[in-house]
């Protein structure tokens, strides 16, 4: 859930924007990147002020919304606690953006430089998901994630519909997460994450409720000092099975209840909805 002890320090003046929107829009600037719109800049603005509402600002790691102004923007992380301040671009180009978010094609992918090890307060908590807003076709891909393949194998990824299922490892691949999905392209929500001892996966879109879809108890594991990396697994430094699906946001948790990633997914949709496309 999300950590109180973490010093975000809150400043919204009254009819102003949040803080965070004004170190989004600072950080898309300082890496070379176009202001975005106004009406893009509302929406995101309320998004932030949605999360602080709810209280989940402070449980937020790190969270890409794949926004249609610019591929600067599209990457520069909204909150972001540790990693990259703009996610390291490996391939993608303006024409893979458009108003439902950023396409995939099976070797393009985002380093977003969060390595768990040091972005996460410890092993008993934390969290990966991404929305998805388009599966061109069935696919056994990853979605985001790294893995180290040393002395010890663990992992942290999201398989957001690896054929069928989502499926999410956390530390170890002895207690992956997974449920099936309605069908081998089915879009939406969906949601990895840690918490009180079990990994959980959780799904949603228009024509589903929000729902755990399966759990697994952890079973050990470690931690894993690589960063991850959005559109593929980071395996000890190498992006592999890079997917091919179009995603309208990437994002990094501490763990969340059942009831915090609804109303994650309500913040989502809602923000996807006022940008005009992403959302299923």
């Amino acid at each position: 859930m999300p950590n109180p002890t973490i010093n975000r320090r809150i400043v919204t003046a009254k009819g102003g924007i949040s803080h965070y929107t004004t170190d989004w829009l600072n950080r898309i600037a300082a890496a070379g990147g176009a202001k975005p719109s106004q009406a893009t800049i509302r929406v995101m603005d309320q998004m932030g002020k949605n999360f602080i509402k709810a209280g989940l600002d402070t449980g937020m790691v790190y969270l890409c919304v794949y926004v249609q102004d610019n591929l600067i923007a599209a990457i520069t992380p909204y909150f972001k606690t540790a990693g990259n301040n703009s996610c390291v671009n490996n391939g993608f180009v303006a024409g893979d953006l458009t108003i439902d978010g950023l396409k995939g094609n099976g070797v393009k992918y985002l380093d977003s430089g969060c390595i768990p090890l040091t972005a996460f307060p410890s092993d008993a908590s934390a969290g990966i998901g991404c929305y998805v807003s388009n599966i061109p076709a069935a696919e056994s891909k990853v979605e985001g994630g790294v893995q180290n393949t040393g002395t010890v194998n663990s992992g942290f990824e999201i398989y957001a519909n690896f054929n069928g299922q989502e499926e999410f490892d956390c530390w170890t691949f002895a207690s992956t997460a997974i449920g099936a999905l309605p069908s081998n392209t089915t879009a939406g929500y969906m949601f990895g994450t840690l918490a009180s001892g079990t990994n959980t996966v959780y799904f949603a879109n228009a024509a589903n409720a929000h729902a755990a879809l399966g759990t697994h108890a952890v079973a050990g594991g470690r931690i894993v000092g690589f960063p991850v990396f959005f559109f593929a697994t980071n395996v000890s430094g190498v992006a592999t099975i890079p997917t091919n699906k179009r995603l309208s946001a990437s994002w990094l948790t501490l763990s969340f209840t059942a009831a915090e990633s609804l109303t994650l997914f309500t913040i989502l949709d809602n923000c996807r909805r006022g940008l005009g496309g992403g959302f299923v």
